[in-house]
């Protein structure tokens, strides 16, 4: 039976101070738009909660 490792590894810690210094697009649009608010929203016009396999979908909020 495997254990899952809940403490960060040194490369963990390396690579999450090296992203903060990072200015991106993408983590501008995170801080001014509130996806969490959509989620209703994409929840009911998306599709359901599991694709073609049977395998759980992915996130509407990821997707959008």
């Amino acid at each position: 039976m495997a254990f899952k490792d809940t403490n960060n590894t040194f490369s963990d810690i390396a690579i999450t101070s090296r992203l903060n210094n990072v200015t991106s697009f993408l983590k501008e649009r995170e801080s001014i738009i509130n996806f969490e608010k959509l989620r209703p929203i994409l929840n009911k016009n998306g599709k359901g909660g599991k694709n073609a396999t049977g395998s759980p979908a992915y996130d509407n909020v990821l997707m959008f």
